[in-house]
């Protein structure tokens, strides 16, 4: 058989599996894909994206009978919401513990899940196929015998390769609560020494809750709250500590602070205390934004807040809300690399209807504006759903009133999580009561205009559907027909769900449509032999075609 007629056999079985997986779709059933519906609670996953258009979720397992209550299971989604592992998930762990994970993305693929405490603390690096990197139970971060907790990680992606974490130690300096770190390498090894490195020993205060986010140099920026206030501290890539005690605030609620990285080697902080407020550090330690001693504050009034950077040293910022006096909202603010507020005073509304709206999680769309969901009561006092929506550069809403429901299931659907799906939409993941028994873990994907990938993308529902010629080797054309006048941008997206080209939206008439793809990439150069993609997607309405492209 000759070259060509082998990569036409090889371009021919992958078209019969895109066709599979495209038709896989279904797996995103109107309330969301089961990623475990095992035995005993589900709870609290935690997400991230795996680089090739799906994500990787962890979360609490009470299946185990182990006598620390619990272990961690992960499962992957392909960008279809196809379960790429065990049915219900692969176990991390072995040791019990109540402690929730946390988790970063490894940058091959795979994740690693941090969890323990009452125990020791400990990591896992599960790789893209979902085998364990690190034996059984992954490694131990620490010997020390105090109760570790409030866990979070993330990756050391210029430095060693493997990832950093840090928690909360009871009972040490003076009796009190401190901060502490490890780091660990690429292959599992610890890096600090066996009982970790304190990233703050006060004598004075608990300190608890803390966050991390890479300093890009081997280290990370820490922010942590406790009875002496919102404070940040760096380490460096040998675990040393590199400033004083930055204070940020000397207030903060028994929420966790949200640090991420400002772009230029600082950090952006944003906590709750009275309000919610911003700070922005510089490499050195610096306060950039005034007050320094207080921050600049985003609103009077909110909990939980979660931030995300805006690309210009900024953050777009969420957070809920009891201004009304009745019940929760979800508001969000933008602030800029200099500290300017960017909207209305305190925040714009992004969910306002009666009824609770709380934890509200944060991702970018892939362009200047974001992804915000929670957990809604508005359906009744008794049960909560999953809502979202996309705000854009300007704090607007980008789809209906309010919020879009992700899940509406019987039974209470709570603590969402979320990751980009690299597309500029979204996978949401949450603790779900449908079944009346016990907690499962479930997840929707949410595309940039607002539709749940709940129907087979093949449909014929939404227009014509026709796609010629196919195979093509120059440039293909999809026909559609719209019911009525809306923005549609067309995406051409590769098998592993990379995004390859995307044009501009147009405002399109109702009626029949063409639209046409030259074969190349966004950089201009030819796209490669293979399978492709074509996506089309307006406020409710999206159809996608699968095409192969022979040179």
């Amino acid at each position: 058989m000759g070259r060509a007629s082998s990569r036409r056999v090889l371009i021919g079985a992958v078209l019969v599996a895109a066709f599979s997986a495209t038709q896989a779709t279904l797996a995103f059933a109107a309330n969301g894909a089961a990623v475990c519906t095992a035995s005993n609670d589900q709870t609290r996953p935690v997400v991230v994206a795996d680089g090739g258009g799906g994500v990787i979720i962890a979360w609490h397992d009470e299946r185990p009978t182990t006598p620390g209550g619990g272990v961690v299971f992960a499962q992957r989604l392909n960008f279809a919401g196809i379960p790429q592992w065990t049915a219900n998930g692969v176990a991390l762990s072995t040791t019990g513990d109540p402690e929730l994970p946390g988790i970063a993305a490894d940058g091959s693929g795979g994740a690693f899940v941090a969890y323990g405490g009452n125990v020791q603390p400990r990591i896992q690096r599960v790789n893209s196929a979902g085998a364990r990197q690190w034996g059984t139970d992954g490694t131990q971060l620490s010997n020390s015998l105090s109760t570790k907790r409030d866990l979070a990680v993330v990756a050391d992606v210029v430095g060693s390769g493997g990832a950093i974490v840090v928690w909360r130690e009871d009972n040490a300096s003076g009796g009190f609560a401190d901060i502490y770190a490890q780091k660990v390498n690429a292959a599992g090894v610890i890096q600090w020494g066996m009982g970790g490195v304190p990233v703050t020993m006060t004598n004075m205060f608990n300190e608890n809750l803390p966050a991390l986010v890479s300093d890009g140099a081997g280290g990370a920026f820490v922010a942590w709250g406790g009875g002496g206030g919102a404070r940040v501290q760096r380490l460096n890539a040998s675990g040393a500590t590199q400033w004083g005690n930055t204070t940020l605030s000397g207030t903060i609620n028994n929420n966790p602070p949200s640090i991420i990285s400002d772009g230029s080697g600082g950090a952006l902080i944003v906590w709750a205390g009275g309000g919610v407020y911003a700070q922005r550090v510089d490499g050195s330690g610096n306060k950039l934004w005034s007050p320094p001693n207080g921050g600049v504050q985003l609103s009077t009034i909110g909990l939980v807040p979660r931030a995300i950077p805006d690309g210009a040293g900024g953050a777009t910022v969420t957070w809920q809300d009891f201004r009304s006096g009745t019940n929760y909202d979800i508001y969000a603010q933008g602030v800029s690399s200099s500290g300017a507020r960017k909207w209305m005073t305190n925040g714009v509304g992004v969910c306002n209807v009666t009824a609770n709206q709380e934890s509200p999680v944060i991702v970018a769309d892939g362009g200047t504006g974001a992804i915000i969901s929670w957990f809604d009561s508005r359906s009744g006092m008794t049960a909560s759903d999953i809502y979202a929506q996309r705000i854009d550069v300007d704090g607007d809403p980008v789809w209906s009133l309010d919020g879009l429901p992700l899940c509406t299931a019987t039974g209470n659907q709570e603590f969402p999580a979320i990751a980009t799906d690299g597309a500029g939409g979204a996978f949401v993941a949450w603790q779900d009561r449908r079944s009346g028994t016990n907690f499962d873990i479930y997840a929707q994907r949410i595309n940039p205009s607002g539709v749940t990938l709940n129907v087979p993308a093949e449909t014929e529902a939404s227009g014509l559907g026709r796609s010629w010629p196919n195979p093509f080797s120059d440039r293909v054309h999809m026909a559609f027909s719209l019911p009525v006048e809306t923005h549609v941008r067309m995406e051409v997206f590769d098998v592993d769900g990379r995004r390859v080209r995307s044009f501009e939206p147009a405002l399109l008439a109702p009626g029949p449509h063409v639209l046409t793809w030259d074969g190349r990439a966004s950089e201009g150069r030819p796209a490669e032999e293979g399978i492709y993609f074509l996506r089309a997607s307006g406020r409710g309405f999206e159809l996608s075609r699968s095409v192969v492209r022979l040179k």
